[in-house]
């Protein structure tokens, strides 16, 4: 081991079958083919926003940055950024960490700068506070990013334009340029720490389906033996994959997952369980 490499602990747990039911605070089920039900996992899984229809607010004239997000806001009409010193902010309903926003214009072409926006949080949509640490980076089609270098912890998250214009009768005037509809326009990226997933399965051993639960459940319907093209009983049961939940963007580096397929084989040599 190379000096100042740090290497990660865990803490297995195993049923007579040589199941693994616990990792460290992770717990599995299992049925009695030795089939995998339930997994509840700890972690920092991140939450994909455009998977979810989030609560967007609004507020003009939010000069210093501590006026409340409104939410009586149409989601079909179209909802300016730049104008009128305007917020635009979601409820996410819990404290929870905020990784990132994702801010999309209808048009390429604006006026929203890293130097004429600011951003603050809120637990209780009362008292702001500014959110420091933070960089804007430029994406395609005129869309800008927000990230965090570390996270910050609130319920709700507002981005501000200071940009306005006044007429001579100190009017505001609209010359804004960063419009889109509400559930377009901002899109709120942030972690939990908790992630529930069930399993069911056909007679044959196949994989029926699979429920993901964050903060509501997501199934979908699968047959590993139609995508391999062989029956799922002959592959291997309970893999453990270190990349399999980072590659599905859903957990940091301090975890790792299990890739469960339905059945385990013996080494007919040794009479060992593979794996």
């Amino acid at each position: 081991m190379r000096p100042g490499s740090n290497l990660k602990s865990y803490v297995l747990q195993y049923d007579g079958a040589n199941n693994i039911t616990r990792r460290n605070d992770d717990v599995f089920q299992y049925d009695a083919l030795n089939q995998l039900l339930y997994a509840n996992l700890k972690g920092n899984f991140e939450i994909d926003p455009r998977e979810e229809q989030q609560q967007v607010g609004l507020v003009r004239e939010d000069i210093t940055g501590g006026k409340p997000l409104e939410f009586a806001v149409s989601q079909s009409e179209l909802t300016e950024l730049d104008y009128n010193s305007g917020s635009i902010g979601v409820d996410l309903y819990a404290p929870v960490k905020i990784t990132k926003i994702a801010l999309t214009p209808q048009s390429p072409i604006h006026q929203v700068t890293a130097e004429n926006t600011g951003v603050f949080y809120s637990n209780d949509n009362a008292t702001y506070s500014e959110a420091t640490g933070w960089q804007l980076t430029a994406k395609e089609k005129g869309g800008l990013e927000i990230t965090f270098k570390t996270p910050v912890t609130a319920r709700y998250i507002k981005v501000l334009s200071y940009y306005h214009i006044r007429d001579n009768e100190f009017n505001p005037v609209d010359t804004a340029t960063f419009k889109n509809t509400p559930q377009e326009l901002i899109k709120v990226y942030y972690l939990l720490t908790t992630r529930q997933e069930d399993y069911t399965y056909y007679a044959n051993g196949d994989r029926m389906n699979e429920t993901i639960t964050e903060r509501s459940a997501k199934t979908r319907k699968e047959s590993l033996g139609q995508v391999f093209g062989l029956s799922i009983r002959n592959l291997i049961y309970a893999i453990i994959s270190i990349d399999i939940l980072e590659s599905r963007g859903r957990v940091d580096g301090n975890n790792f997952g299990i890739r469960t397929y339905v059945n385990r084989r013996k080494n007919p040599d040794d009479g060992n369980h593979l794996g």
